[in-house]
C-alpha cells in the first residue's frame, strides 16, 4: 500500500508502532496523520499493530481468501437451528484450526472465505456473526 508519494504507508505504521508507539503521516489527496502501536493479546501470544486515525480507500489491495472446505450444510441451506449450528460448527472448527496455526495471515483468509459471496460456505450475515 503506496500513500500518493508512493511511501509505503503500512510499512511506515508498523515502524511507528515497534518503537513503542508513534504517529506515521501519510498522503490521500491531503496529508493526514495515523497512530500506531504494537500489542500483544492475551490469546495465543499474538501481536498485532493497533491503528487509530488511517482512512484510505485501496479498492487494488490484495486479499488472501483461503480455499477451505465446503461445510455439510451450506451457508445458502441455513434456515433454522439445526442447520445453523451444523454449519456454525464446520466454520467455527476451520477457524479455530486456523488460528491454532498462528498464522496471521492465515487466520484472516480463512475470515475472508467465510465472508465472501459465491463461495459455499460465504456471502452472508450468518459467517460473519459466527467469526466475531
Amino acid at each position: 500500500m503506496r500513500d500518493d508519494r508512493g511511501v509505503e504507508v503500512a510499512r511506515k505504521m508498523m515502524e511507528a508502532g515497534e518503537n513503542n508507539g508513534g504517529f506515521a503521516d501519510y498522503v490521500d489527496g491531503t496529508l493526514k496523520m495515523a497512530n500506531s502501536t504494537k500489542i500483544l493479546t492475551e490469546a495465543g501470544n499474538i501481536s498485532a499493530h493497533l491503528v487509530g486515525g488511517y482512512s484510505e480507500d485501496l479498492p487494488s489491495a490484495p486479499v488472501a481468501v483461503m480455499d477451505i472446505p465446503a461445510p455439510a450444510v451450506m451457508v445458502s441451506e441455513v434456515v433454522g437451528n439445526e442447520t445453523l449450528v451444523t454449519f456454525g460448527e464446520a466454520a467455527a472448527d476451520a477457524y479455530r484450526r486456523t488460528y491454532e496455526s498462528n498464522n496471521q495471515w492465515d487466520i484472516m483468509s480463512v475470515r475472508n472465505a467465510v465472508r465472501e459471496k459465491g463461495r459455499p460456505c460465504g456471502g452472508s450475515e450468518v459467517p460473519a456473526l459466527l467469526l466475531r
